[in-house]
């Protein structure tokens, strides 16, 4: 019953696969937020069992984080993790 906003963009498709790649930018933290938005906009993950249809794939669920970035609020200082690409999921 709370508002959610999610901005996706894609980054790479692959059609022999049909899957892409996006990236995934939430201004909100809702639970499942990012799959529950996904889904409903015909774009479910991989493997979700709850929002998608994991019975079409044998594989388990294909959601990673690559970067988070936040205010502390200890320090009040900007705090940013990222991934190296090279643990970047392929597509």
């Amino acid at each position: 019953g709370k508002a959610a906003i999610s901005h996706a963009r894609c980054l790479a498709y692959n059609a022999e696969k049909n899957r892409s790649l996006l990236e995934v930018t939430i201004e909100t933290g809702r639970k499942h937020q990012i799959r529950c938005h996904l889904a409903e906009a015909g774009f479910p993950v991989i493997g979700d069992r709850l929002y998608g249809d994991a019975k079409l794939h044998d594989e388990d669920l294909q959601l990673a984080a690559s970067s988070l970035a936040f205010l502390c609020p200890i320090t009040n200082e900007q705090r940013l993790y990222e991934l190296p690409s090279e643990l970047l999921p392929e597509l």
